[in-house]
């Protein structure tokens, strides 16, 4: 994938500045963190697959994936599997280093 991404981007796409927090309009708490609620939405079903309340703000969302995460070990295991695939397109070292960890709290230590 990194190759066939090396080949297609164009230097338009280099010198762009891509926000990490971008404000929805509409959203409930209109500073919505937009790369974070699209990688949520992206793997919802992994992160929360639960519905999601549309009022909630995506910190109030985070700290009920926190804490679902952290009531079994099947959930942060799929979790596990989620952001070492979404990181491998980026980094296949950090991908592997991820799918490594034998327990949540060294999975939340990888950096």
């Amino acid at each position: 994938m990194c190759a066939i991404l090396q080949h297609h981007a164009t230097n338009v796409v280099y010198v762009q500045t891509l926000p990490t927090f971008l404000p929805y309009a509409g959203y409930c708490d209109n500073d919505g963190q937009g790369l974070i609620s699209v990688t949520l939405a992206a793997y919802k079903q992994a992160f929360h697959p639960a519905p999601v309340d549309p009022n909630k703000f995506v910190l109030t969302l985070l700290l009920d994936i926190f804490t679902d995460i952290c009531r079994c070990k099947s959930r942060w295991k799929q979790v596990q599997e989620a952001v070492a695939d979404s990181v491998y397109v980026i980094s296949s070292a950090v991908a592997d280093g991820i799918r490594k960890c034998e327990d949540r709290n060294a999975f939340f230590s990888v950096g």
